[in-house]
Protein backbone atom coordinates (compact mmCIF):
# COMPACT_ATOMS: atom_id res chain seq x y z
CA UNK A 1 0.00 0.00 0.00
CA UNK A 2 1.01 3.59 -0.48
CA UNK A 3 2.49 5.75 2.22
CA UNK A 4 0.10 8.05 4.01
CA UNK A 5 1.43 11.22 5.54
CA UNK A 6 -0.24 12.98 8.42
CA UNK A 7 0.34 16.39 9.93
CA UNK A 8 1.98 16.20 13.32
CA UNK A 9 1.81 19.21 15.58
CA UNK A 10 4.06 19.99 18.52
CA UNK A 11 2.42 20.59 21.86
CA UNK A 12 4.13 23.95 22.30
CA UNK A 13 2.79 25.17 18.91
CA UNK A 14 -0.76 23.87 19.08
CA UNK A 15 -2.30 27.06 20.51
CA UNK A 16 -0.53 29.03 17.80
CA UNK A 17 -2.00 26.69 15.19
CA UNK A 18 -5.50 27.34 16.50
CA UNK A 19 -4.92 31.08 16.26
CA UNK A 20 -3.88 30.99 12.58
CA UNK A 21 -6.20 28.43 10.98
CA UNK A 22 -9.38 29.42 9.20
CA UNK A 23 -11.37 26.34 10.22
CA UNK A 24 -10.97 26.31 13.99
CA UNK A 25 -14.17 24.32 14.37
CA UNK A 26 -12.49 21.38 12.62
CA UNK A 27 -9.80 20.98 15.27
CA UNK A 28 -9.95 19.94 18.92
CA UNK A 29 -9.55 22.85 21.31
CA UNK A 30 -6.59 21.35 23.15
CA UNK A 31 -3.49 19.43 22.20
CA UNK A 32 -4.20 16.35 24.32
CA UNK A 33 -7.52 15.78 22.57
CA UNK A 34 -5.88 16.29 19.16
CA UNK A 35 -3.07 13.88 20.08
CA UNK A 36 -5.54 11.19 21.12
CA UNK A 37 -7.48 11.51 17.85
CA UNK A 38 -4.36 11.67 15.67
CA UNK A 39 -2.76 8.68 17.40
CA UNK A 40 -5.92 6.58 17.03
CA UNK A 41 -6.21 7.52 13.34
CA UNK A 42 -2.58 6.60 12.76
CA UNK A 43 -3.01 3.25 14.52
CA UNK A 44 -6.13 2.44 12.49
CA UNK A 45 -4.38 3.23 9.22
CA UNK A 46 -1.45 1.02 10.20
CA UNK A 47 -3.84 -1.82 11.08
CA UNK A 48 -5.26 -1.47 7.56
CA UNK A 49 -1.74 -2.05 6.24
CA UNK A 50 -0.74 1.52 5.41
CA UNK A 51 2.72 2.88 6.03
CA UNK A 52 2.01 6.07 7.97
CA UNK A 53 4.55 8.86 8.21
CA UNK A 54 4.32 11.83 10.55
CA UNK A 55 5.30 15.20 9.11
CA UNK A 56 6.00 17.71 11.87
CA UNK A 57 4.42 21.02 10.92
CA UNK A 58 6.21 24.26 11.63
CA UNK A 59 3.34 26.70 12.08
CA UNK A 60 5.27 29.72 10.75
CA UNK A 61 6.21 27.80 7.59
CA UNK A 62 2.59 26.74 7.16
CA UNK A 63 1.37 30.33 7.47
CA UNK A 64 4.03 31.56 5.03
CA UNK A 65 3.16 28.82 2.54
CA UNK A 66 -0.57 29.55 2.70
CA UNK A 67 0.12 33.24 2.16
CA UNK A 68 2.52 32.66 -0.74
CA UNK A 69 0.14 30.20 -2.41
CA UNK A 70 -2.89 32.41 -1.69
CA UNK A 71 -4.65 29.55 0.08
CA UNK A 72 -6.89 29.55 3.11
CA UNK A 73 -5.42 27.79 6.12
CA UNK A 74 -7.98 24.97 6.10
CA UNK A 75 -7.69 21.20 6.43
CA UNK A 76 -7.39 20.36 2.72
CA UNK A 77 -4.66 22.96 2.23
CA UNK A 78 -2.81 21.84 5.35
CA UNK A 79 -2.93 18.30 3.94
CA UNK A 80 -1.44 19.58 0.68
CA UNK A 81 1.29 21.42 2.60
CA UNK A 82 2.11 18.24 4.53
CA UNK A 83 2.19 16.08 1.40
CA UNK A 84 4.62 18.52 -0.23
CA UNK A 85 6.77 18.62 2.91
CA UNK A 86 6.81 14.81 3.06
CA UNK A 87 8.85 14.75 -0.11
CA UNK A 88 11.63 16.40 1.89
CA UNK A 89 11.63 13.66 4.56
Amino acid sequence: MDDIVIAWYKKDEYDKLLRVIDDKDSMPLNYDDWLEIATAAMENLRKEGHNVKKVVVNIDELVDWCSAMKKENIAKNRALFVSLRAKNY
